[in-house]
């Protein structure tokens, strides 16, 4: 089954993730973003996802904040049974879900656990470390 992307924020947020998704992956036609700005009410963005909605597609909705406004109004889609919601995104969530193509919640949880271990805090090590360590050391 093909897959529908797309990714919903405020303002211009998601336009900066698809551009840097289609980077680092390349042109991509099944991913686009909509940004909710200053005046427009959030049933905008949703009306334009739900008028591309095909049943026989994977639909992801990727949203910029849980609990925001355009992920609010989202949670109508849910209505369909091919969508798939997901709340507070990164890169690295929307590039594996681009380049795996997912189609099952098993696929799905899988990528949401290891976009949450892409988070982390980076310090800089003290001490005699080679190069080799240090490396090691960055990819923990």
């Amino acid at each position: 089954m093909k897959n529908q992307l797309f990714i919903i924020s405020h303002n211009d947020f998601a336009e900066g993730i698809v551009k840097s998704v289609q980077m680092i992956a390349g042109k991509n036609t099944n991913i686009k973003a909509f940004g909710l700005q200053m005046g427009e009410h959030p049933s905008t963005i949703t009306e334009k996802i739900e008028a591309r909605i095909k049943p026989d597609e994977r639909v992801f909705v990727l949203a910029d904040l849980i609990g925001g406004s355009v992920e609010n109004d989202a949670t109508r889609l849910l209505n369909y049974p091919n969508v798939c919601l997901i709340g507070g995104i990164n890169l690295p969530l929307v590039l594996e879900i681009v380049l795996t193509n997912p189609q099952t919640d098993e696929q799905i949880d899988h990528i949401l656990e290891s976009a949450k271990g892409g988070l982390r805090r980076i310090r800089l090590e003290s001490g005699e470390n080679s190069e080799a360590e240090k490396a090691d050391n960055f990819f923990q």
